[in-house]
């Protein structure tokens, strides 16, 4: 997990979340294989407050500071928790904080 004190501590918060996980939790943007034959890899995709916002790449426009946590769900984890929605690389979930 990922909170936001810890993104203050590392005077991150000034910047996008996609650069705080790539920071602080680099293999959170791993690839993960779909398939061996012919190999393919997907990466993880995004959840914010309950609700698919997308690739990583929509991360970029997520506010660091406007974050309570964010937490990552390996394709295992992530399969009974987000259904079919939740991709074959995993899920990285991101909660809000409230105004």
């Amino acid at each position: 997990m990922l909170v936001s004190e810890e993104i203050l501590a590392a005077n991150l918060d000034h910047g996008t979340l996609y650069d705080a996980i790539l920071r602080l939790r680099p293999n959170w943007f791993a690839r993960g294989t779909t398939s061996y034959d012919p190999p393919t890899t997907e990466l993880a995709i995004v959840f914010v407050d309950g609700r698919r916002l997308g690739e990583l790449e929509s991360l970029r426009g997520i506010d660091a500071n406007q974050i309570e946590d964010a937490r990552y769900f390996s394709a295992a984890e992530a399969g009974p928790r987000f259904g079919l929605q939740g991709g074959l690389s995993g899920v990285i979930e991101v909660t809000m904080k409230k105004k």
